[in-house]
This record gives C-alpha cells, sequence and structure tokens, in this order.
C-alpha cells in the first residue's frame, strides 16, 4: 500500500471513531492530510528553501471552521502526528515538534481547505496580552488568530467567570487584524464600544467580561 493510500486510511479510521458516521463539515480530514503531504512533499524538494517546517495552518470556511470548532484540538492533534509520520516517509525528519492550527477564511467556499507551510516559526508582529485578569500576561499571536474564552479548547484560556466557554475569535485576513465576538453573553467591548466585529489596531483595548487585553508589539527574538 502507498504512503498517502496509508495516509488516507489512517484519517478514514480516525473519522470513523470520534465523528461515526457523520463528520460535521464538508471539510473531510483526509483532504487536509492529502494537502499537508503536497506541501511536505515541496519542502523536501527545495521549494521552501532550507528552512524547517514546523507550523501548518490549515484554513477553511467560517462555517466550516464553526462546524469544526469543538473537534479541533482532536483534529489538530491527529494531523500533527500525520505530520510527523510524512516527514519520516519522505525523509525530512523535523527538528521540533510540529503544530497544527485551524483557523477561519472570510474568503473560503464552503467545503474547500488551504493548508500553508511555515518555517521556523516567527515571531508575529502583533500579539493580544491580558493586562488585566487571568492569566496574567497571558497573549495571542494575532497573525494566527484564534479563539479567545474560557473553554480548554480556546487558543487563549480566560479564567473569567463572565467570560463566555467560547467569547470571540481573532482573525487576521490581508494583514489586517479583528476581532469578532462568538455571540457570547456579555460581549466583546473594544476601545470602550460593544461590538460585533471591530478592528483590532496597536494599542487598541479589549475587554471581556472582567478581563482587558491590549493589542502590543510582539517581543523581538534575541
Amino acid at each position: 500500500m502507498s504512503f498517502l493510500a496509508r495516509l488516507e486510511e489512517a484519517c478514514a479510521a480516525f473519522v470513523e471513531r470520534v465523528f461515526a458516521t457523520t463528520f460535521p463539515s464538508e471539510v473531510q480530514p483526509a483532504e487536509v492530510a492529502r494537502k499537508m503531504a503536497a506541501a511536505l512533499e515541496a519542502y523536501a524538494l527545495g521549494e521552501r528553501g532550507t528552512r524547517t517546517p514546523r507550523l501548518f495552518v490549515v484554513r477553511v470556511a467560517g462555517g466550516d471552521f464553526e462546524r469544526l470548532a469543538p473537534y479541533r484540538a482532536e483534529l489538530a492533534e491527529r494531523w500533527r502526528e500525520l505530520v510527523e509520520e510524512m516527514a519520516a516517509t519522505l525523509g525530512t525528519p523535523l527538528r521540533e515538534r510540529p503544530e497544527v492550527r485551524l483557523l477561519a477564511d472570510p474568503l473560503a467556499a464552503p467545503g474547500t481547505v488551504n493548508v500553508e507551510l511555515e518555517g521556523e516559526a516567527g515571531t508575529p508582529t502583533r500579539v493580544l496580552v491580558v493586562r488585566r485578569g487571568l492569566p496574567a500576561g497571558g497573549r495571542l499571536p494575532l497573525d494566527r488568530g484564534g479563539t479567545i474564552g474560557r473553554d480548554a479548547s480556546c487558543d487563549l484560556v480566560l479564567l473569567d467567570p463572565r467570560v463566555s466557554r467560547r467569547h470571540a475569535r481573532a482573525e487576521c485576513a490581508g494583514g489586517a487584524w479583528e476581532i469578532i465576538d462568538l455571540q457570547s453573553r456579555n460581549g466583546t467591548v473594544v476601545d470602550g464600544q460593544r461590538v460585533d466585529r471591530a478592528p483590532l489596531q496597536l494599542g487598541s483595548l479589549v475587554e471581556l467580561g472582567d478581563t482587558l487585553l491590549a493589542v502590543e508589539e510582539a517581543p523581538s527574538r534575541p
């Protein structure tokens, strides 16, 4: 059996085990795996230069993202394992533990998926930092985006009883950052105004429940 055939078989078995007969989205995990394989193979052939691939960004349509979000941690872990297997098969072992992030793409059509492979994990130009509340100093890189809330599956988990389980989502599209309220109980406030959706600029203040977050420059690596 070929490598890609084994890959698809492993994905199919995972879907059957975790989601029974119904997968809550038009996006299929095997399609993501195929695109991951193509990205990693391109790297192995030298199209990605000499950087070490570490971060796989999986982008899907907004509706698909909402349906997949409750399963994101399980999917990311399974896809991460597949990345390691693919790298070993291609003879390009990874020096660092790979990371897989599932993000919403407002421009993507339902059912489509795009996989981007980054090299060394670069420092984002902006981060959302917890300035009041817990975890003190907690941060979310805005170039990757992600969900914010009390649920353990969120990218930034806030220890605030007035924050909803999945309260808001930060996104980056076309180099611009914004925050989207996910129909939270107590709302999202940006620079003193309650919003459903708002751009985030350097210095913007975001209030979720009793927690205050600020958009700041990311620290430079030594």
